[in-house]
């Protein structure tokens, strides 16, 4: 009974995150190949998704929720050191990202694979908490099945709203490491922080709570937060940093906002350090 009130108190509180962003792609589909097609709507940027189509491969799977979710498999090299599973944030699709994730693989030397959650661009559905976990556990089978990318060459990305996918995840399955982008404690110490305090305890009706989760994580654990975040303040990953079994050092990035974090030097900077020794020197401190 108490997990059902869960359930539904969880889907009230899908209404204080931000509106659904407006899709910006379709999957047309090529019934001679059966195969999909990502096609960017107008006013969308083309560059790499257009110029390089073999580069990309969408498809649907459907999710334990009965939904089906748009996944993107992007083959930025042909040797990737990883595979980097990308959770986005609540306020971007597949469409938006598509350029950057082409790049930020080529730069890294890893392929990226994501997905958009019930709800966001193609897929079918509504986010709940509920129904996130769901999609990004229906992501890890497409990678390790579809792929046979192992669970030691996976790199766990979360952004925002893709944090608590990517904690999910790494509660479940031993990967190389994982990134946490502008990660939050919980929905309600966002919306409500005066009642839901950073140190009082997580209420049952509460959604989300990376605050009660990460530290169950052995895997290493890097953080980057922007120092002028106005949606989720700063301290929320200070928290889950020193919540952390096995923390890589954090970057802190001064000035940086909620959204803006890519475009600092010191943004790729990092992650290529994460993903060249933080990764392989991966013992729990």
């Amino acid at each position: 009974m108490l997990n059902l009130l869960k359930d539904v108190i969880g889907s009230v509180f899908v209404h204080f995150m931000p509106p659904l962003p407006r899709k910006s792609y379709t999957y047309e589909s090529d019934d001679v190949a059966s195969k999909y097609t990502l096609r960017l709507n107008q006013g969308s940027e083309w560059q790499h998704c257009h110029r390089y189509p073999e580069k990309f491969e969408a498809f649907f799977t459907e999710t334990k929720s009965n939904n089906r979710i748009a996944c993107l498999y992007i083959k930025s090299c042909d040797n990737p050191k990883y595979t980097i599973l990308f959770s986005h944030g609540g306020t971007v699709d597949l469409g938006n990202l598509c350029n950057f994730f082409y790049t930020l693989g080529m730069r890294l030397n890893c392929n990226i694979f994501s997905y958009d959650y019930s709800g966001f661009g193609e897929s079918t559905g509504k986010p709940t908490e509920k129904n996130v976990y769901a999609d990004a556990e229906a992501a890890w089978d497409v990678l390790i099945n579809k792929y046979g990318v192992t669970a030691d060459k996976v790199v766990l990305y979360g952004q925002s709203l893709g944090t608590a996918a990517s904690i999910y995840l790494g509660n479940k399955h031993p990967v190389r490491g994982i990134i946490l982008h502008s990660p939050f404690l919980s929905i309600a110490r966002i919306f409500m922080p005066n009642i839901h305090g950073e140190n009082a305890s997580t209420r049952f009706y509460d959604s989300f709570s990376n605050v009660d989760n990460i530290g169950k994580i052995d895997t290493k654990i890097l953080i980057i937060h922007g120092t002028r975040d106005l949606v989720v303040p700063l301290s929320h990953a200070h928290k889950l940093n020193a919540l952390c079994k096995n923390p890589a050092p954090p970057l802190w990035v001064e000035g940086g906002g909620h959204d803006n974090l890519y475009t600092y030097e010191e943004y790729l900077l990092r992650l290529k350090k994460f993903v060249d020794f933080d990764v392989n020197n991966n013992n729990s401190k």
